[in-house]
């Protein structure tokens, strides 16, 4: 039912209806690909990397403390 491609698949035959669907290598360079992040993603990662770093020096600073 399916033969895949590099990037992507071919499905030809549908139980409900005769529809195809098609998405290929030629189809991928065809996709919209975003030059530059938009603000929301830039705000989530600058967020991530913030608790993650908040995570780090709290775990460090309760390890000291428990040691002491």
């Amino acid at each position: 039912l399916a033969a895949f491609d590099v990037i992507g698949w071919n499905m030809r035959g549908n139980l409900s209806s005769d529809g195809r669907y098609n998405y290929t290598t030629a189809n991928a360079y065809n996709s919209f690909i975003a030059g530059v992040p938009e603000p929301s993603v830039w705000m989530q990662l600058i967020l991530g990397f913030g608790v993650i770093g908040g995570a780090v020096r709290y775990r460090r600073r309760r390890a000291v403390l428990g040691f002491a």
